[in-house]
């Protein structure tokens, strides 16, 4: 009886591990929030351990800034050539 509380207790534990997990967040949401890539990619850094979720969100901010367009500048009146 005490073995089969035992599974149950770990079963319902893992249950809540992966129903309580943060999902990744994807390329299209950096490019809607391209204020949290920076942020972001610096804590990915800081991390020892990692879950594949946060691994996935490392790699979407990762492609999310490498493929961003960059603003244009449009203002050439102080420049010299």
């Amino acid at each position: 009886m005490y073995k089969l509380m035992k599974i149950g207790v770990g079963i319902f534990t893992l249950f809540l591990l992966v129903a309580c997990s943060k999902p990744a967040k994807t390329e299209a949401y950096f490019e809607k929030h391209p204020e949290e890539i920076g942020p972001t990619l610096e804590k990915c850094k800081e991390m020892e351990t990692i879950s594949s979720n946060e691994k996935e969100t490392c790699r979407s901010a990762g492609r999310a800034q490498m493929f961003r367009p960059h603003p244009k500048k449009t203002d050439y009146s102080n420049e010299t050539f």
